[in-house]
């Protein structure tokens, strides 16, 4: 899926936060430095999303925010097993939460106990073991 050729199908989780949040859709480089912004047909950007949905139940799902405040293609996973308002505040009117994981709770906390690499920089967070996006698809 994706507009000219891109889609989440062969990226990675680039970044866990073990506990936190797992972090895909890289879309361009696979490094969860970039994405793809999504525009309309005519060619102009969509408008801000709502930050009506909080972050108050594990597994939301959520957009990740560029540095001028923009969604692109990357995404997070909230892992942790039970919310409490300090761990809400973290995410609520920051990053735009659009949907909840409902199946498949299982594989992402496989994903979330991966050993990840350590140190600063780009790698950081990102799992040891590759962790790929095999297919996807409207629901």
């Amino acid at each position: 899926l994706g507009s000219k050729g891109y889609g989440y199908k062969g990226t990675e989780f680039y970044r866990l936060v073990q506990g936190l949040q797992v972090s895909a859709g890289d879309v361009l480089k696979n490094q969860g430095r970039s994405g793809k912004s999504a525009i309309k047909e005519d060619g102009t950007p969509f408008e801000p999303e709502s930050f009506r949905l909080m972050h108050s139940v594990p597994f939301m799902l959520s957009m990740v925010n560029t540095l001028d405040k923009q969604v692109d293609s990357r995404f997070f996973i909230s892992t942790r097993p039970a919310v409490d308002l300090g761990y809400s505040r973290i995410f609520d009117g920051k990053y735009v939460a659009f949907g909840r994981v409902v199946e498949g709770i299982d594989t992402l906390q496989r994903i979330d106990r991966l050993e990840t690499k350590a140190g600063k920089g780009i790698n950081a967070g990102r799992p040891k073991q590759a962790v790929v996006i095999q297919d996807c698809g409207i629901l």
